[in-house]
């Protein structure tokens, strides 16, 4: 009978985990550039506020009400609003490099930020009123005079 454990060695043990780092790292490229992009775009609003402390270094309580104001603020490049799904990728940026910096607070978990997480809630829920994020989600259906236009070339039946 078979055993239901396998007998596994230290170098197994470190292989695969250095075989999952490496895995891991290259995926991650893309979250990386996003990370930098969007802190890129925070330090900018920083700066136009006049805060010139690195982001984690600032206070929970100064860090909190910053956001807050960023969440309702912040734009495209062009001037308009960002679809809800993007906005919420920025705030997870922004909590990603905290974390990384080890910051000890999570903006998007803690209750030290649960009204960052509140005006983000109801920013994304505004966004979707005026309808960004809404992508339709099944294909409009055929008209009666469609169905007759794809009978008489063919393209049905």
């Amino acid at each position: 009978m078979a055993s239901r454990f396998a007998s596994i060695s230290d170098e197994e043990v470190k292989e695969f985990t250095e075989k999952n780092l490496k895995t891991r790292e290259a995926s991650n490229e893309n979250t990386k550039k996003k990370t930098l992009y969007d802190i890129k775009v925070f330090k900018e609003y920083l700066d136009a506020c006049d805060e010139k402390t690195e982001i984690e270094d600032i206070t929970p309580v100064e860090l909190q009400e910053i956001i807050k104001k960023f969440v309702l603020a912040v734009r495209k490049k062009n001037g308009k609003e960002y679809e809800p799904s993007s906005l919420r990728a920025i705030i997870q940026s922004i909590d990603r490099h905290l974390r990384k910096n080890n910051y000890g607070f999570s903006v998007l978990n803690d209750k030290e930020f649960h009204e960052v997480q509140d005006i983000l809630k109801k920013k994304q829920k505004q966004l979707k009123s005026i309808g960004k994020g809404n992508r339709p989600n099944a294909a409009d259906p055929l008209s009666d005079e469609d169905i007759d236009t794809f009978y008489s070339r063919k393209v049905l039946g």
